[in-house]
């Protein structure tokens, strides 16, 4: 049997000459060192951060013209909003899960677990956090005469794999890999269009204002 490496042509099971043997565990370690090298770049990437930095790349690319995704508002108590979706297909308050390729959880669990192949951890329930948030901000359009609802969503998007859900009651939960899937499997809404959705965005980057000059 052959091992074909960029034209170089290795017998795997007959290795005829010194230079064979040392071009094979020259190309063995390479091989190995470049594994070791990537999977570290994709572990310092297994956080929340990196996966609302990956999710909100992807849902502008999904939104182009019709909606707009970015940071949420800074504050929004007692809940955790890591990104917010603004389009002519709703308004989500996003939490974004960057470790866990298996997740377990139901949608009334104070806590959920998400496991890899090696490690089992146990986070808060995103989805009730998110929904915090989601609420919280409602609140805040209301206050400035909007009845907009703003719908909360979890992402998990570890990027060594796809993560499998598992969650109970209809936890409001997607891999990253669905999100385009999901995103247009949404409904448009006639009432959200271009001036509706800048209506809630300037709403709610005026609460943020007005609560840092209170504070």
């Amino acid at each position: 049997m052959e091992f074909n490496f960029f034209g170089m042509n290795l017998e795997l099971w007959k290795l005829h000459s010194v230079s064979d043997y040392a071009r094979f565990f020259f190309f063995l370690t390479a091989g190995v060192l470049v594994f070791v090298v990537w999977t570290k770049r994709i572990g310092k990437r297994r956080n929340d951060a990196a996966a609302t930095a990956r999710v909100v790349r992807k849902l502008r690319r999904l939104c182009k013209r019709e909606g707009v995704c970015g940071a949420a508002p800074p504050a929004v108590p007692p809940g955790t909003a890591d990104a917010l979706l603004v389009s002519q297909r709703g308004i989500f308050a996003l939490r974004c899960i960057g470790w866990g390729i298996r997740v377990f959880g139901s949608i009334g669990s104070p806590q959920w677990r998400v496991e890899d192949t090696r490690e089992k951890r146990i986070i808060p329930n995103p989805l009730a956090q998110a929904g915090a948030a989601a609420a919280a901000l409602s609140a805040r359009l209301a206050e400035k005469g909007l009845n907009a609802e703003v719908r909360p969503l979890t992402v998990f998007a570890d990027p060594f794999d796809s993560p499998r859900l598992s969650l109970e009651g209809g936890a409001s939960a997607i891999a990253y890999e669905d999100l385009k899937k999901w995103y247009h499997s949404q409904p448009e809404l006639p009432d959200m269009d271009r001036s509706a959705r800048n209506a809630v965005i300037q709403a709610l980057a005026s609460a943020d204002s007005e609560k840092e000059r209170r504070s």
